[in-house]
């Protein structure tokens, strides 16, 4: 939406699938030290088997398979 930042979800949502927490957490702390009001822990968003999940919205881009080192720079680019 133009004139608003994106927001970032990271699905952190262990009780559908553990690999979304352990590897989600990880993922939102990293993303949240580089933008700490656009990034937000979300229920599951699908793909477990893909975890760490991040879409970011409004734009609908969804990266998969994301760890706490590889997060910040995919988003940024």
């Amino acid at each position: 939406m133009p004139g608003y930042p994106p927001v970032i979800l990271v699905c952190a949502h262990g009780r559908h699938d553990p690999c979304c927490a352990v590897r989600g957490l990880p993922v939102g702390r990293a993303l949240g030290e580089r933008w700490p009001e656009q990034v937000w822990e979300c229920s599951h968003i699908g793909g477990d088997r893909f975890a760490a999940n991040v879409v970011v919205a409004p734009d609908g881009v969804y990266y998969g398979g994301l760890d706490a080192k590889s997060a910040v720079a995919t988003v940024e680019d």
